[in-house]
């Protein structure tokens, strides 16, 4: 090789090692200076997952987790954001749900922020694609990689550990109800992430495959689907919740999840939240499916 041809080529791969660390210090430059407002429960949760919990300056009144998150200034809520106090924040990016219509228009009429709209998340595929999506667009795209990827070796590992051929019990995820009662009842349809977790943790969803996302279901309803556990949401599972959960459910007795005193209580309320720890949660719901007698009139220990 020529001499000239080799100088040229030595230099040619000098400018390309220079380009590239020039180019990861602009971006972890960028990355440092973010100034993060999150309108979104879920989102809150993956911008702390990715390393940026110190960047976020400012999230919704219903973003609760982490609960480092409860510590940032609150700009409204969905139906009532406080937009003119958002701009005044001076954010760098906004992450917000396509629900979030007013955030978005008012931003994408301004230049200076950008504005990250979180797609679906119906399903575990969705949420994993969106931690990515969120990732890339604020340059931690390697850590949300590792963190998709880590989420569902472990959701596999979990599924694969359930007996093959065992037979899974029927599991009704109530999302919502009426206090006292069993009106305006709402759970988790065969089409979400919760469905999803359920098969995982070892159970099989109760409601129906053609039931919607979200479904709500009558008296007669229920009677049909024959859950053999129900699993509510609560805050702390005490004397009185677990008495109200009973009253609720007697007006049932038919169904096999009343009748074995299947009724089960989770406390951790990030289970509802379609976030970065999929695992975390399908492993709660483990634990309280396979509990066994945790609503007999004096459980061996509450909160267990």
């Amino acid at each position: 090789m020529r001499k000239r041809e080799a100088s040229r080529i030595f230099w040619s791969a000098v400018a390309a090692v220079l380009w590239l660390s020039l180019a990861t210090v602009a971006r972890a430059a960028t990355t440092e200076t973010l100034r993060i407002i999150s309108c979104a429960p879920n989102g809150t949760q993956m911008l702390y997952a990715l390393g940026l919990g110190d960047q976020v300056i400012g999230v919704s009144e219903y973003c609760q987790f982490p609960p480092e998150a409860q510590n940032k200034p609150k700009y409204g809520n969905l139906f009532e954001p406080n937009l003119e106090a958002m701009l005044a924040a001076r954010p760098s990016a906004v992450v917000a749900t396509p629900t979030n219509h007013k955030v978005i228009e008012f931003f994408q009429r301004r230049s200076g922020t950008q504005v990250v709209v979180l797609e679906s998340c119906d399903t575990i595929a969705e949420i994993h694609a969106t931690i990515q999506a969120l990732g890339d667009a604020l340059g931690r795209e390697v850590q949300a990689r590792a963190l998709v990827e880590a989420d569902r070796a472990a959701l596999a590992e979990m599924a694969a550990a359930n007996a093959p051929g065992e037979e899974r019990p029927r599991v009704l995820f109530v999302v919502g109800r009426d206090r006292g009662s069993l009106r305006n009842l709402y759970a988790a349809g065969s089409g979400t992430y919760i469905a999803e977790l359920i098969e995982a943790a070892g159970g099989t969803n109760a409601a129906g495959p053609d039931d919607g996302l979200w479904p709500t279901y009558s008296r007669e309803g229920l009677i049909g689907l024959r859950p053999g556990i129900i699993v509510e949401i609560a805050d702390a599972d005490t004397t009185e919740t677990r008495q109200e959960l009973r009253r609720a459910w007697s007006r049932l007795p038919m169904l096999p999840a009343v009748r074995d005193s299947r009724l089960e209580l989770l406390t951790d309320r990030r289970v509802l939240i379609p976030g970065p720890y999929l695992a975390r949660d399908a492993e709660a719901l483990r634990g309280v499916i396979g509990r066994r007698g945790a609503d007999s009139e004096t459980p061996p220990s509450l909160g267990e």
